[in-house]
């Protein structure tokens, strides 16, 4: 078998393609750049195209847990400039061989893995892919620069099953969260309630012992200036509240109010009062 030696690298331009003249079939020479004789019909010219290949692959392939994924590759190769020949006369489509090789690399690890691992394994799959194809492409003289998988989609109704799951644990941890924002919220207001009553039963207390005190010192001083009983004072002070009640009423009420009046309760009243009044100044000429 006819090869091609490394100082013809060094000679073209792996940028540029490469004319090889071929007699019959079989390889004569590589052609220069230029104007060339062939005999036609026995000889013909071969374009080598040197540059960088990208081919687009995708496979199908099920997963451990029984959903089908299309797995699509991009892979960039070129020739091998030591092994023209070989890439030349080898190989007649090197792109189903590509091919070939990633379907049988993504069937035989795919359904190992469940669909959330695949997504996980896509730099391992990417390595297991490039050194079975550096190794399969290697004997038809090609190099393997690069293999990237692009796309990893399940079926349309898998996607959607997934997008449902999420949306709904999605929603989910939002109504959690939500229910937390409120029971904070009831908490804070029964907190904020409590302590409110608790002031204002405070404030209730203080009022009543403020009245309380206010009371025995009156009763107190009038005790001490009047000589009235405790029994008196109370009396004296009820008749005069009741008094003042029915003053309230009759200035600034605007309601209508039923208070239970007979000929008799002015009367009782006059005498309580007049009563308290004369023991009060027989008491200081007593004295």
């Amino acid at each position: 078998m006819t090869t091609l030696d490394s100082p013809l690298v060094e000679e073209c331009n792996l940028s540029e393609p490469l004319f090889f003249q071929n007699s019959f079939g079989e390889f004569q020479k590589v052609l220069n750049p230029g104007c060339v004789c062939i005999f036609l019909g026995c000889e013909d010219v071969r374009v080598i195209d040197m540059r960088t290949q990208s081919f687009s692959v995708t496979s199908d392939s099920k997963t451990k847990d029984n959903v089908t994924v299309a797995v699509s590759t991009m892979v960039h190769f070129r020739i091998d400039p030591r092994h023209v020949y070989e890439a030349a006369y080898t190989v007649i489509e090197p792109n189903r061989v590509v091919q070939s090789l990633i379907d049988d690399v993504v069937r035989s690890e795919l359904p190992k893995l469940t669909l959330d691992e695949s997504y996980e394994a896509k730099a391992t799959m990417v390595h297991e892919i490039k050194n079975v194809l550096q190794e399969g492409m290697a004997r038809y003289g090609y190099e393997i620069e690069s293999v990237h998988i692009t796309d990893l989609r399940p079926d349309a109704s898998v996607l959607r099953a997934m997008n449902e799951i999420n949306a709904a644990r999605r929603l989910r941890e939002a109504a959690i969260d939500k229910a937390e924002a409120e029971k904070i919220l009831a908490v804070k207001a029964g907190e904020a309630d409590a302590e409110t009553k608790y002031l204002s039963g405070v404030g209730v207390a203080r009022m009543r012992s403020a009245i309380t005190d206010g009371f025995n010192d009156n009763i107190n001083k009038m005790k001490h200036d009047n000589g009235m009983t405790p029994q008196e004072v109370v009396s004296m002070m009820l008749t005069t509240q009741y008094l003042d009640v029915l003053n309230a009423f009759a200035t600034n009420g605007r309601g209508s109010i039923v208070v239970p009046h007979g000929l008799g309760v002015p009367t009782e009243m006059q005498a309580a009062v007049r009563d308290g009044m004369i023991q009060a100044a027989a008491m200081r000429s007593d004295i």
